[in-house]
């Protein structure tokens, strides 16, 4: 049977930062908008009895450019 619909609360959180990002096409960079409490509370919205990981999130961090130096590339 697959495996469906069960994913890791850092995978959400990633897939919320990717989703709430600004992308960039002229430097093909892409940066967060959101802060550590906004990521909290939307983990704590999806799931609210599992405390939320730690998270080491800054509002305006490169998270995938083009020179593989993002945050979520290394």
């Amino acid at each position: 049977m697959a495996h469906r619909g069960k994913r890791s609360l850092e995978s959400q959180a990633r897939r919320y930062m990717l989703d709430k990002s600004f992308h960039d096409r002229n430097n093909a960079d892409t940066i967060s908008l959101v802060t550590q409490s906004m990521v909290i509370a939307h983990l704590n919205s999806l799931y609210p009895d599992v405390p939320p990981p730690e998270l080491d999130v800054v509002r305006g961090e490169v998270l995938i450019d083009s020179r593989g130096d993002g945050s979520f590339q290394k």
